[in-house]
């Protein structure tokens, strides 16, 4: 395997991203290896290593967070690794020396550094061609794509100068000068504004990209990594002599210097912002910082060769309870979502029956059952019918399993459907779980379902509202978290509730996911898993007067 010793291509990359767990992972290159080390930033381990081309050195996420991109740079390729599997599916071309990468966040495509060539690359990733290559200034490292994907941005190590392309004709509009050896770029989350680091001493270019001009420099040292934090209020830049110097974005003065390992090149943040991970390339380990402390507050070993670029931080996949002023643990739940999921659909299947929640707790069929629904086939159309523990005890009373009218608090209850039932009475509001595009809503309704809505949240993952009395969003809308989509109701032939489903890959999983002993039997029986989803437990307080479509404040609560 070839070694390079200048600096410019020691480089790797620190990424964040969701996966099916829900958990925020990092995915770092070890380019003396030909491995990504993928780290559990909630307990710090290295829980796997993937073998990838010869020479790793940028990474990107996909805009759907299923898949990392890792340029290969001694073998002209770019890894595909599934974000699920944690496996690398693919390998297409990525141009000659390839090293840093952005992706367009609508259509596909993927630009590429091209070292030696002096080029970007533009790869279709769908059909995992070139679509075509530019022609760019000498020694093209950092790349960075403006948060719309109208403009990305290229620093030409060589020139001095930062190369900006505009995405939907592929050519360039301007070069703007920055300080010397330019080496990679991060820009706010506003999208008006970059920070080029200086690998000679130059310190840290501010560049305004409406004028595309610089509007100040931040003095320093060999800089190479950048980021900026969630909020744009802080930039973070290693110094390669061992620190990371954080600046105000506001005041453009240094607040902070922060000493780390050996040779730090890249950092990124955890999506809340409150962490910083930080690369280093002589130590071959990760800093964690703690950034309301500024003190590091974890060291983990990875490969050989570890070094961290880009500004490609995706939050977990959380979701916020769906109605406001409860939380998981305060709403009343009529009905759970059952791991054991056998055959209980017909009459003959039910005596003797189990059902079992995500605590794991075992409960055999009540003789005190609500009447069958009437009409229909009790297999298509199943009754409601409760189950105590096996010992006769309740269910976990303070998760408010209210039962029946018949059998009362802490009895669980099962209707035939992976889903859960939310006590709640008409009219109350019902608002998105999380951000997502809204790909049904059903003001009309059926017989079944009643009035509805599903949302789209990306990563596999949609969120069902079932039996709503009103719909306030249209199919194709974007949504955020917090925001009303609907009341509930009882239509669908129902008591007043909410019937809330989650799925991933189409497959219902539960949100609360399972806490019981041993392997859950849901997993063993369907190959889904479950993971609990919930952000927090602190829920969006509602003072009703809100209107279809407004957005709630959440309270109290953690990001």
């Amino acid at each position: 395997m070839k070694i390079q010793t200048i600096l410019f291509v020691l480089v790797t990359a620190l990424v964040t991203a969701t996966v099916t767990n829900a958990q925020t992972l990092a995915y770092i290159s070890n380019r003396s290896e030909d491995t990504v080390s993928v780290i559990d930033t909630e307990t710090n381990t290295v829980i796997k290593t993937i073998v990838v081309g010869d020479e790793p050195i940028g990474v990107a996420i996909s805009p759907d967070n299923r898949s990392v991109y890792v340029a290969n740079f001694h073998e002209n390729t770019l890894s595909v690794i599934d974000t699920t599997t944690n496996t690398a599916l693919d390998t297409l071309p990525a141009g000659s020396a390839p090293i840093g990468i952005a992706v367009h966040p609508s259509n596909g495509r993927a630009y590429i550094t091209n070292l030696l060539s002096n080029r970007v690359s533009v790869l279709d990733l769908n059909t995992g061609s070139i679509i075509t290559t530019i022609a760019v200034q000498p020694r093209p490292v950092g790349i960075a794509m403006r948060p719309n994907g109208n403009q990305v941005y290229i620093t030409n190590e060589f020139t001095d100068l930062l190369t900006v392309i505009d995405t939907a004709t592929n050519t360039i509009t301007t070069t703007i000068p920055v300080g010397p050896s330019p080496y990679w770029i991060a820009i706010h989350p506003d999208g008006n504004t970059a920070y080029v680091p200086s690998a000679a001493g130059g310190g840290l270019s501010v560049v305004n990209l409406t004028n595309n001009t610089v509007i100040q420099t931040v003095p320093g040292g060999g800089t190479t990594g950048v980021a900026v934090a969630p909020l744009g209020d802080r930039v973070y830049a290693t110094d390669f002599s061992g620190f990371v110097r954080v600046v105000d974005t506001q005041t453009l003065q240094v607040v902070d210097t922060i000493p780390v390992g050996a040779g730090p090149l890249g950092v990124d943040t955890d999506p809340s912002g409150n962490l910083l991970y930080v690369a280093n390339q002589n130590s071959n380990n990760v800093s964690i910082i703690d950034t309301i402390t500024s003190s590091v507050t974890a060291t983990i070993p990875v490969g050989q060769l570890p070094q961290a670029l880009g500004e490609f931080v995706v939050p977990a996949f959380h979701l916020n309870f769906p109605v406001p002023n409860l939380t998981p643990t305060t709403a009343e739940l009529v009905s759970v979502f059952d791991h054991t999921m056998t055959t209980r659909y017909c009459p003959e299947t039910f005596n003797g029956a189990a059902i079992i929640p995500f605590t794991g707790e075992e409960g055999v069929l009540l003789d005190s059952n609500e009447p069958p629904v009437t009409g229909g086939s009790a297999c298509g159309n199943p009754p409601l019918f409760s189950y105590r523990k096996t010992d006769g005890t309740d269910f976990l009373p303070e998760l408010n399993y209210t039962g029946t009218t018949t059998t009362g608090a802490g009895t669980c209850n099962y209707d035939g459907h992976p889903g859960w039932d939310i006590r709640a009475t008409i009219g109350t509001p019902i608002i998105a779980a999380t951000d997502g595009n809204v790909t049904l809503a059903d003001p009309v309704g059926d017989p079944s379902n009643g009035k509805r809505v599903t949302l789209d949240h990306g990563a596999g993952y949609e969120t069902l509202y079932l039996h709503l009395d009103r719909v306030c969003v249209v199919e194709g809308a974007t949504v955020q978290r917090g925001q009303l989509i609907g009341r509930s109701g009882n239509t669908g032939g129902v008591a007043p509730h909410l019937h809330f489903e989650v799925r991933k890959d189409s497959t219902s999983v539960d949100p609360y996911g399972w806490n019981g002993v041993g392997d859950d039997p849901y997993t063993t029986l369907t190959g889904a898993e479950n993971f609990n989803l919930w952000r927090s437990d602190n829920p969006f307080i509602f003072t009703d007067g809100f209107e279809c479509g407004d957005l709630l404040t959440w309270s109290n609560a953690t990001p």
